[in-house]
């Protein structure tokens, strides 16, 4: 195996073992000397290959944009409606980071570093466009780069709670009927989305969507692996 293979391979067995950890731990509870300790590596080894533990958040961020991109692929094929998906997304983000502390630690850190926030935004975008174009025809790309990046503020200030902040119903109903309003979809429209996304069995739905997604970085994983390594590599 080539030095720059070796290199590619390592770098994905420290992305396997930061990434797990900052689902479990939560990003800021996660060290560079404890993912190190897990691979009987150094600190100073381990940022041979990633400068910081913010690197590794970004390469985590796009990998959930991946994930989400996945997602929105499977309801345009189911003909979901695309106003009532991005109600969906943010219900699950909420409750993911209420049913799980590191996983709040983990989103809002992923909201917090201006590199992992442009991935996010930038993926919004192109996402936006793809979604909402039929509905926005005469929007220019300036316009559905404003609305996501107030949208990303919204989407941040509804995770990042308080014991002063509202229930979380209030907050998801919020943030949702925000993002409706920016895209200027109509009164009677909103209310109705509003109504349907209240129906939606919230039971469970944080702690399941973070399973799907941890699931998805496992099988990412591998195949990268596996690709990497010609199929050396054993799982």
């Amino acid at each position: 195996m080539s030095k720059r293979r070796k290199n590619n391979v390592m770098e994905l067995k420290i992305m396997q073992v930061a990434s797990r950890m900052f689902l479990e731990k939560g990003y800021t509870n996660t060290t560079i000397s404890a993912i190190g300790d897990e691979l009987n590596m150094s600190k100073g080894h381990i940022m041979f290959y990633f400068s910081s533990k913010e690197h590794m958040l970004a390469k985590m961020v796009q990998m959930l944009c991946d994930f989400r991109e996945g997602q929105l692929k499977e309801g345009l094929e189911k003909q979901v409606d695309p106003w009532l998906m991005a109600g969906m997304e943010l219900l699950s983000m909420v409750l993911i980071c209420e049913e799980s502390p590191s996983a709040r630690d983990f989103y809002q850190s992923c909201y917090s570093y201006p590199s992992t926030l442009d991935i996010i935004r930038k993926n919004d975008i192109q996402r936006a466009k793809t979604l909402y174009s039929e509905y926005c025809k005469d929007w220019t790309d300036e316009q559905f780069t404003e609305i996501e990046t107030l949208m990303s503020g919204i989407e941040y200030s509804t995770i990042m709670t308080t014991e002063h902040s509202p229930s979380v119903e209030y907050r998801i109903e919020g943030a949702f009927h925000a993002f409706l309003l920016l895209y200027h979809v109509p009164e009677e429209r909103r209310t109705e989305l509003i109504k349907k996304l209240y129906a939606i069995d919230r039971e469970g739905i944080g702690l399941r969507a973070m399973r799907e997604f941890e699931n998805y970085i496992i099988e990412e994983q591998k195949k990268e692996m596996l690709a990497r390594t010609d199929g050396e590599q054993e799982w």
